[in-house]
């Protein structure tokens, strides 16, 4: 849970004040999420735990594109029109959008996530 209490702090940190109503904007998409939090991730000081879980979103959203694109799709062209779209995006479309891929759907399924991980190491089967 602690993990989750530092992607909101990430959040925030992207958010810096931004209207979240400019993430709504058309052409908010994975691949734009997977260019906005890595920047995040390379700007980040805590490169441990902070870092962690930038990471963890950004594989969240990779995984999407693939599976939107299916086994054939070509996943760089994809992050390369994501890199495009956030090149042309302002200031404050770009913290908003970093605040909106951590939130919603990403964030339910990565709590999701967390938690399963957090039970895994609790009863692991060489202890049986």
């Amino acid at each position: 849970m602690k993990t989750m209490i530092k992607a909101l702090a990430i959040g925030a940190l992207l958010a810096g004040g931004a209207n979240p109503v400019a993430a709504q904007s058309p052409g908010l998409n994975d691949a734009i999420c997977i260019q906005v939090l890595g920047e995040t991730a390379a700007k980040l000081k805590d490169k441990q735990s902070t870092h962690a879980v930038v990471m963890n979103f950004q594989g969240y959203y990779t995984a999407r594109i693939r599976a939107a694109l299916g086994s054939n799709g070509d996943i760089a062209a994809t992050m390369k029109a994501g890199r495009e779209a956030v090149a042309k995006m302002t200031g404050d479309q770009y913290k908003a959008a970093g605040s909106k891929c951590l939130d919603g759907a990403a964030q339910k399924d990565l709590e999701e996530l967390f938690v399963f991980n957090d039970q895994l190491g609790a009863n692991p089967p060489e202890s049986r």
